[in-house]
């Protein structure tokens, strides 16, 4: 495991061409000055996105872009307005993707933390040979062979299936068409809308996006969905029925374990304040 990661970005070495896009909330002005200032650093160009806000409720005119009995039988608890405006938010970047024909961007959400190993994927044509690469992800589960290296030193592994979290990742134009085929009315946020393994995503150990814990960064979200999950779930004992359950158990039994965001904050962090 690295401890730190050298700044070492010589912007003049090569010139940016995959595109940068940042979800943020117009409220959350301090976490759009923090990730600006550090994309600066790095010598990167990106742009903001408006997300959904669902904090106070689902803004009027959206409920049609969600499903929320199919959401309950997928998930056997109810699903929160707060999951369902980051969903929102991330197919909205999809549809552009598709719409607009883009061949391929980098999403982030406002409280990724990055560094140069960020820098260093930006500019590697590696990320060109796949449809989908996670930078940040918790609880993921890969195939043991190595598919790919990046020039920071991380490893790319094929994914067994999907894993937690959308703090940052890269899509090519057909990975964008993935998602977006399942994304819309929003059913399921566990943080997929669709299994990304099946499109043959493949994730980077150690990640190179650090992310703090839920608990930690006391999030909103979370707070929903745990108090949605215990007052609504009824029947949740049932999920041990389905297939995706025991693909679920046998890939945390089996998968070779990735290094992920929460472990990597502290030395990101330690490296853009230094």
């Amino acid at each position: 495991m690295k401890t730190s990661r050298s700044l070492d970005t010589p912007s003049a070495a090569k010139q940016q061409d995959c595109p940068i896009w940042i979800i943020n909330l117009s409220s959350s002005t301090e976490r759009r000055e923090r990730i600006s200032s550090r994309l600066e650093k790095l010598g990167l160009r990106f742009e903001f996105f408006n997300a959904v806000d669902g904090r106070k409720g689902l803004p009027r005119g959206l409920e049609h872009l969600v499903d929320r009995d199919l959401a309950r039988r997928r998930l056997f608890h109810a699903i929160s307005d707060a999951e369902v405006a980051v969903q929102i938010s991330h197919a909205n970047l999809y549809r552009k993707m598709v719409e607009e024909g883009v061949e391929e961007a980098v999403i982030l959400e406002d409280d990724a933390c990055v560094g140069s190993a960020f820098w260093g994927f930006v500019m590697d044509d590696v990320r060109k040979r796949f449809d989908m690469v996670l930078l940040a992800h918790e609880k993921a589960r890969a195939f043991r062979g190595v598919v790919g290296r990046l020039r920071s030193d991380e490893y790319l592994y094929r994914l067994r299936g999907p894993c937690h979290l959308t703090a940052g990742y890269y899509l090519s134009n057909r990975g964008a068409k993935f998602l977006f085929s399942g994304a819309l009315p929003v059913s399921y946020v566990a943080d997929w809308p669709v299994d990304i393994s099946d499109i043959g995503a493949v994730a980077c150990s150690p990640a190179i996006i650090g992310h703090e814990l839920p608990m930690k960064a006391a999030s909103t979200i979370s707070t929903e969905r745990n108090y949605l999950k215990s007052t609504t779930r009824r029947g949740r004992s049932r999920r041990m029925l389905t297939k995706a359950y025991w693909r679920k158990k046998k890939n945390r039994l089996i998968g070779l374990k990735l290094l992920g965001s929460a472990s990597v904050f502290k030395s990101i962090e330690a490296e853009m304040d230094c």
